[in-house]
């Protein structure tokens, strides 16, 4: 993809701080906040809202949304010829919440109606989200991509996804390095004001509140009762290349005003408040504008923020879901599926959550997942014993 970085496969999720203008995110809030009411709806399901390619923007988030098109596919490149359009939501959590509505089920980004009418799984070229306020549970993404085969699996309904996903492949990289029972790679970013995240439309991903409490002794739900009351308001863009989404269409002219006035009015709501702890007689806001808010350019190799590395070998014995395996200090996800998502290192998530909280930057972390050599050359042996058999049964 035009999109992901020299290190391939390790750069399929790739994250950008300060991707927002300061003065711009106010304006952005009021209207992601109205459109949420207006069209968020609840946590099985949100509708999306469509902008083409070519389509004149009428409100902030239809700029931003068509200007992270832009990043991502840069006017004259050969990338941007196959674009569409953005599909674009938005999704508000608050600490307030009870656990389990604090966060997200893994599941794939998908046309919705394509599959209920159908049967037909199609995904986004680029999924990508931006945080206009941060805190909670992390985005997960993991190097596993959806089979598209419709069949369907336990895993629960998604925000994005009022049906569930299908029964999730084998991981997106077939390298000996990486084992058939977990992904080549797992990333974790906790969210921060004006952080802009971008993956591969069609990986395994979610927000599991659980990471939230997660200690390195397993599950506390008291691990997060001190930690800083949050509203994370998110703006949620899918980049399409294949066809424009059964049943997503523009929003309407009128919700289009109604967007561009509650921007305004949160826009001069923050200047007065900036005035006034400012002491100065005047002051001019900015409002979303040519650039659509989005300070990120497009110029040669834009630097991304940086991700904390660790490597982990899968243990033996079985995972129990929803705690750590054996003695160790790798956590089994609630959702956890035996060759499409990988353990999580308890202690180092609780470091990177921490350095996050403390720095309102990094939250950033990368796994990659290996298998013991001796297991690689076990799984070498089985393989080449099979294509002999499979030889002498062809003859």
């Amino acid at each position: 993809m035009a999109w992901l970085g020299d290190g391939g496969e390790a750069d399929i999720v790739r994250c950008w701080d300060k991707a927002i203008e300061k003065d711009a995110l106010p304006s952005l809030k009021g209207e992601a906040n109205l459109l949420w009411r207006s069209l968020g709806g609840s946590r099985d399901y949100a509708k999306t809202s469509w902008i083409g390619v070519r389509d004149a923007p009428r409100c902030g988030l239809e700029r931003l949304a068509l200007s992270i098109l832009s990043f991502h596919f840069p006017h004259g490149t050969e990338a941007r010829r196959a674009v569409l359009g953005a599909e674009f939501w938005t999704q508000l959590r608050e600490s307030e919440a009870p656990a389990e509505q604090q966060g997200l089920s893994l599941h794939y980004d998908k046309d919705e109606a394509a599959v209920e009418t159908w049967d037909i799984w199609s995904h986004p070229e680029l999924g990508t989200a931006t945080y206009l306020s941060g805190g909670g549970a992390p985005l997960l993404v993991y190097a596993t991509r959806s089979p598209e085969d419709g069949e369907e699996d336990s895993m629960s309904e998604s925000e994005e996804a009022p049906a569930p996903p299908p029964a999730p492949s084998s991981s997106s990289s077939s390298s000996s390095s990486s084992p058939p029972d977990q992904p080549p790679h797992g990333f974790v970013c906790f969210p921060s004001d004006a952080r802009h995240v971008a993956f591969d439309g069609s990986l395994l991903h979610g927000v599991p509140e659980e990471l939230l409490f997660l200690t390195a002794k397993g599950q506390d739900k008291k691990a997060a009762a001190h930690s800083r009351p949050y509203t994370r308001l998110s703006f949620l863009v899918n980049i399409w290349t294949s066809h424009r989404p059964e049943g997503v269409r523009r929003i309407t002219d009128s919700l289009a005003s109604k967007l561009q006035e509650a921007g305004r009015a949160a826009a001069k709501e923050a200047t007065a408040t900036g005035t006034k702890s400012k002491g100065k007689a005047k002051a001019k806001a900015k409002l979303p504008g040519v650039r659509g808010g989005l300070a990120l350019k497009h110029k040669g190799s834009q630097r991304t923020a940086k991700f904390r590395d660790v490597t982990l070998q899968q243990p033996p014995g079985r995972c129990k879901k929803g705690h750590l395996v054996g003695n160790t200090k790798l956590y089994a996800l609630k959702d956890h599926l035996k060759g499409d998502t990988g353990l999580i290192p308890a202690d180092v998530l609780v470091k990177v959550r921490q350095e996050h909280a403390g720095r309102g930057s990094g939250g950033l972390l990368r796994i990659t997942y290996r298998r013991p050599k001796k297991t690689i050359a076990k799984a070498k042996s089985k393989s080449k014993a099979k294509a002999k058999a499979k030889a002498r049964a062809s003859r």
